[in-house]
């Protein structure tokens, strides 16, 4: 077969040719969206724009939108690919007491974000992937986004420390430096502060600090705020130095937490329409790329606990440090992290236009989320890859292994049989809906449950589940005290 260079071989443009385009189904929705931009310059621009919509919008006879069914088949290559890869994999090469929280969501507002492609049908197009075209959220977009929240929450923090009332003798000086612990945890977990939220942190102090001052003329308080701010970002680099967050030789700092892209299952359009503030009417709609309410995407980040600043000598950080020390860490880490995701998805918002509502996600998960983490904790429970509701029916003798073989296969109904009878008991009516349920949950999403957690087993890993994401930080705190001596999951 001859091979052409697609768009010299398309290079006619007329109305014909943009239908033609249009109708060749050996074109994807993606390499035709590119091709309808070559009107761009020209007056079909409008017409190409409208074929556009069609791909986004217009359901097949088979069901589906053009761009929706590609976003399918590229999300299946992905899969194939080894692109998209369960945590549970990485924990056994990963240091004891690293963390991984992975779950799937789904919008309840549609996800916006700016593509860097300069050449598209439409102004605003979401981000997608290079090679597949599938809308999605970047690794470094995630780390920003939750770093603002992680902010506010420091900020906070930061501000109720300071409005407890201060012991008898203590300066504003020595009250702020008893902030840093709390405000270094930021730069242990995303790394070194960037300018905005240096700037957020240190003027948040500073208000509360002067805020004595205010009958002071505003052009002396602006410039007391401005040398409080720069003190304070002296004092808490000072700090960070000290305790070994930073060193003379490198300014960097990675943070201990690692992000994955996720990618979204639909694609759609947004209409923003800004209003005139005083006739309050539409000037000019504004149509938008989307990733639209009910798309679905999985969120997924490792917590690794590579260095230990804070633990050496003189506090300049240790290469393997005690145990207790990093537990001690982990179980301040965790809950703080499980705070910042719980407010990133419902209520802060990720990608852009969060202040109007934005990039949120229903509380209802699609399918359970998971914790993972790479430690022995008390006494491993023996059904944990079943859910609370089968749990229920296990009586005193009752196993998993008695419905699943050693190669990790279901067990048939006489084998079953078998078992009990070694036992001395009866196939009788409770035994047989006990099989029947285990059957039903092993055909519909247990098999692959039971397989990741013998996984994770071997991987030396805790794994616990939650179906919704208000449960995520009572379970980063049961797992957070169950790190502490005396403690059990």
């Amino acid at each position: 077969m001859k091979e052409r260079e697609i768009f010299a071989y398309r290079g006619r443009l007329d109305v014909q040719a943009l239908n033609e385009v249009m109708r060749d189904k050996n074109l994807n929705a993606f390499t035709r969206a590119e091709l309808l931009c070559m009107a761009l310059p020209t007056a079909l621009k409008e017409l190409a724009r409208g074929f556009y919509r069609n791909l986004v919008l217009i359901k097949e006879p088979g069901g589906g939108t053009p761009a929706a069914n590609q976003i399918t088949i590229e999300l299946a290559r992905l899969q194939r690919l080894g692109l998209e890869r369960p945590l549970i994999e990485a924990m056994t090469i990963l240091p004891s007491y690293s963390l991984g929280i992975e779950f799937p969501f789904t919008l309840a507002r549609p996800y916006l974000s700016r593509d860097d492609d300069v050449f598209y049908i439409i102004d605003n197009p979401v981000r997608k992937d290079k090679v597949f075209k599938v809308p999605y959220m970047a690794p470094a977009s995630w780390k920003g986004a939750l770093r603002a929240k992680a902010t506010r929450i420091i900020g906070r923090r930061l501000e109720e420390v300071l409005r407890q009332s201060p012991e008898a003798g203590a300066t504003p000086e020595a009250r702020a430096s008893s902030l840093w612990p709390r405000r270094a945890q930021g730069v242990l977990l995303f790394g070194n502060e960037n300018a905005a939220q240096a700037r957020y942190l240190n003027g948040r102090i500073a208000e509360f600090l002067l805020s004595r001052n205010q009958g002071a003329p505003e052009e002396d308080l602006s410039a007391q705020r401005r040398k409080k701010r720069e003190g304070l970002e002296t004092e808490f680099d000072l700090y960070l130095r000290t305790h070994g967050f930073r060193t003379e030789r490198i300014e960097g700092r990675q943070g201990r937490l690692f992000f994955f892209p996720t990618y979204f299952n639909d694609l759609g359009l947004e209409i923003i329409n800004p209003h005139d503030r005083r006739r309050g009417v539409g000037i000019n709609p504004i149509l938008y790329e989307c990733v639209p309410r009910g798309a679905q995407g999985r969120f997924s980040l490792l917590y690794v606990p590579f260095d230990f600043p804070g633990s050496g000598q003189n506090g300049g950080g240790a290469v393997t440090p005690d145990r207790n020390a990093l537990v001690r860490q982990l179980a301040e880490d965790l809950p703080f992290l499980a705070e910042a995701v719980h407010g990133l998805f419902t209520s802060y918002g990720f990608g852009a236009k969060t202040s109007s509502g934005y990039g949120a996600a229903e509380d209802n998960l699609p399918s359970p989320g998971r914790l993972l983490l790479k430690a022995q904790l008390g006494t491993p429970a023996e059904h944990t890859c079943l859910p609370p509701h089968l749990e229920h029916y296990f009586g005193a003798a009752d196993r998993l292994d008695d419905f699943i073989d050693p190669l990790g296969n279901l067990r048939s109904v006489e084998a079953y049989t078998q078992i009990l009878r070694d036992r001395g008991e009866d196939y009788y009516r409770k035994k047989r809906q006990l099989y029947g349920r285990i059957k039903d949950w092993w055909e519909t999403g247990g098999e692959a449950s039971y397989r990741e957690h013998q996984a994770a087993q071997s991987a030396g890993a805790v794994v616990q589940e939650f179906s919704r994401l208000q449960d995520l930080p009572g379970v980063v705190r049961q797992l957070a005290a169950a790190l502490m001596p005396g403690g059990e999951v």
